[in-house]
């Protein structure tokens, strides 16, 4: 047997087993302490535990934020599933906007925003649909990326079939973003990569951190988008 051939298996199975795992955790009502924060997470609502995109980005995101002199005055969370990415943030900004197309995660969101004491504006929108006007200085998504069909509720946090979402997310986000905003995203090679090819002229896309996982044979990478 080709070697190369039975890794690729082995890290097929692994893979499988692995998101089986993860998907009925997504399943269930559960309570997270993450970020000095408390929070509930429904059922099918995208779970911020300690290996989670939401945090992997969260944590690239900080660092960046930490470099800055001054405060930023509106942050965008597009996705925002229990709110963690920007309700982690909110110290560094002026006002803070929680979205989701989930009706559960924006309540999931504005229950987590109240019982940490955090000012936020939460509602739903798809995407950028019912973002108001006027430019975001930073603008947050954590998108599902497997290219698959989605076929149960809980898939809606991990299945984007033909990154239809993501180009979305990519062909709309410069208006949305002021002359000096950033965009932050993460995303994986689970998804397809080439989508980043067509990221608008105009943005500059830089790579701030990646993390490996050898035995799934999987990476994934927080983006920064900047106006050129």
């Amino acid at each position: 047997m080709d070697y190369s051939l039975r890794d690729s298996v082995e890290q097929d199975v692994s893979f499988a087993s692995q998101h089986q795992a993860f998907l009925a955790k997504q399943s269930r009502f559960s309570f997270y302490q993450v970020n000095r924060l408390n929070l509930i997470t429904f059922s099918n609502i995208y779970h911020p535990t300690p290996e989670s995109s939401s945090l992997f980005l969260s944590q690239a995101v900080r660092k960046q934020l930490q470099g800055l002199d001054y405060p930023k005055h509106r942050l965008l969370d597009l996705g925002c599933g229990t709110g963690v990415i920007g309700l982690s943030l909110k110290p560094f900004v002026n006002e803070l906007h929680l979205t989701d197309i989930n009706s559960k995660a924006v309540l999931c969101a504005r229950i987590n925003a109240f019982i940490n004491g955090i000012s936020a504006k939460v509602y739903q929108s798809d995407l950028f649909n019912s973002v108001p006007t006027g430019g975001f200085d930073i603008i947050i998504f954590s998108p599902p990326f497997l290219q698959k069909e989605i076929r149960k509720e809980v898939e809606l946090c991990t299945n984007d079939p033909g990154g239809n979402l993501f180009l979305r997310f990519i062909q709309e986000v410069p208006y949305y973003l002021s002359p000096q905003g950033m965009v932050f995203f993460s995303y994986s090679n689970l998804g397809d990569l080439s989508l980043l090819n067509q990221i608008p002229v105009g943005l500059k896309l830089e790579q701030l951190a990646i993390e490996r996982f050898p035995e799934a044979g999987t990476e994934r990478y927080a983006f920064q988008l900047t106006m050129q």
